[in-house]
């Protein structure tokens, strides 16, 4: 089953894949990245995500996941992900205001709601730190 793709691009910056099923969200989180110099890979599912993965002519370098959604979950996400780049870099969003039970130890997590320098914050953080297993 073909599922929709929407891949922004700009000319500069490290590429950064984008998944959450909430599409205000999505957008939200797209267009700060975007304005901070980041090219934007969007998914609004897991399937659509790894759709989008597999079919990047060039490596994802971060991924921004949204912890819970309908068809794959993000942690489920992020294990496929690294099977396909084992170098990503993983920052998990959710709902929940504190990591929720199943996440990793040490895993990247920002709560929503959070603003648009948090974000920036806490992926600037990610893409500087060295690869973890999960984060």
């Amino acid at each position: 089953m073909e599922l929709g793709v929407t891949i922004i691009l700009m000319e500069t910056g490290p590429l950064i894949l984008v998944a959450d099923d909430e599409a205000i969200i999505l957008k939200v989180v797209t267009i700060i990245l975007r304005k901070a110099g980041f090219r934007v890979l969007a998914a609004s599912c897991g399937a659509q995500a790894l759709q989008i993965a597999e079919t990047s002519e060039e490596p994802i370098f971060l991924a921004v996941l949204d912890i819970v959604m309908p068809d794959l979950d993000g942690l489920e996400l992020s294990i496929r992900l690294r099977g396909m780049y084992s170098d990503l870099r993983v920052l998990f969003i959710s709902g929940y205001t504190l990591p929720p039970p199943g996440l990793p130890s040490g895993a990247d997590f920002l709560g929503k709601p959070f603003t648009s320098d948090e974000l920036l914050r806490r992926v600037n953080a990610v893409a500087a730190r060295p690869v973890t297993d999960l984060g």
